[in-house]
Parts: structure tokens; C-alpha cells; sequence
């Protein structure tokens, strides 16, 4: 006889089993972005699942290059081993057709690296990176008026990065 699971155990299912397929480190946004296209879940059992998964420590948070990523820990893994069937095999095949999608954002957020933080009255440092494998190949701080400006600036660092090295770096190499 099946065992019968509510949203929430389902949702925690599920994420246990993203964080396996994927195999790297997850940010919160990547996650709640990758699965908010899927129907059958919400961004507030999406959260409540995430939450006690870490507390329970099924699943692992990782402080490092100015942000916190999630990755499933040993525990988890042997957990969803004994549950995973669980999970039906209509969602199973959902989380599988997105895992290439949230791998690629992962990589991405993984290789452009952001923080901010104040320096003085109306004053914010905005650090932006690109790192290829582990080691930082492009760097730049920018100095800006206001939290808001900086929060902006590190966000559309995700998809500006590579044109903004290509920019810098073109004219110096060519002259």
C-alpha cells in the first residue's frame, strides 16, 4: 500500500530530489525560479519545505562568495533513497525536464559573483566578479550613491557580465 504524503512532504520530496539531479550548489532564487514554472507547487510551501529541510538537515546550507547555496546532504540523500518513489513519476519527469536549466543558472550564478555594502553616509561599494574555475579572471568595484542603486547593479550582473568583460577587455587587447 502506498504511502500517502500531504504538499508539504511532497514539496520537501522534490526538492530533495532536484538538489540530487542537479548535483551542485542551488541559491534560493534558482530554486524558487526553476520550480515556479511547474503547476503543482507553490513559492509558500516551496519556502516552508526548504526551510525544514535545513532544519532537520536534510539539506545543506553553504555560506561563500557572498551568498547562501543549498546542496542535498548525506542524510538527505539516503532519505530520499527509501522515499522516492513517492514522488510520481509525472513529477519526477517534471523535475527532470527542468534540471538542465536550473544546472546552466547554477553555473551562471556560480561564475558571476555579487555583494555590496556601505562605506560611508550615501556611499556603496557594488563588488562584482567573474570567477572560471575557481580562480576570479574579472573584477570591479563601483562606487555608488544609494542600497538601491547597488542592489540594481548587482542583480543585472547575472546577464550583463560577459559584455561588460567583453566591453573593458576588447579595446586594451586590440590597441
Amino acid at each position: 500500500m502506498p504511502f500517502v504524503v500531504d504538499e508539504l512532504t511532497r514539496a520537501k520530496l522534490c526538492l530533495l530530489y532536484l538538489f540530487r539531479a542537479v548535483a551542485l550548489p542551488l541559491s534560493r532564487d534558482a530554486v524558487i525560479l526553476a520550480l515556479d514554472v511547474l503547476p503543482w507547487i507553490n513559492q509558500f510551501i516551496l519556502s516552508e519545505a526548504l526551510s525544514d529541510l535545513l532544519e532537520s538537515g536534510l539539506v545543506l546550507e553553504l555560506n561563500g562568495q557572498g551568498r547562501n547555496t543549498y546542496e542535498i546532504s548525506q542524510t538527505g540523500l539516503s532519505t530520499l533513497a527509501h522515499f522516492e518513489k513517492e514522488i510520481p513519476l509525472s513529477m519526477r519527469q517534471d523535475l527532470d525536464s527542468v534540471r538542465d536549466s536550473i544546472r546552466l543558472m547554477a553555473r551562471k550564478e556560480s561564475e558571476y559573483i555579487t555583494d555590496y555594502h556601505k562605506i560611508g553616509e550615501d556611499r556603496y561599494l557594488a563588488e562584482l566578479s567573474i570567477v572560471e574555475n575557481g580562480h576570479t579572471i574579472f573584477r570591479v568595484e563601483i562606487e555608488l550613491a544609494s542600497s538601491a542603486q547597488a542592489d540594481v547593479v548587482c542583480k543585472n550582473w547575472q546577464n550583463a557580465a560577459s559584455a561588460a568583460y567583453s566591453a573593458i577587455l576588447s579595446p586594451i587587447l586590440n590597441h
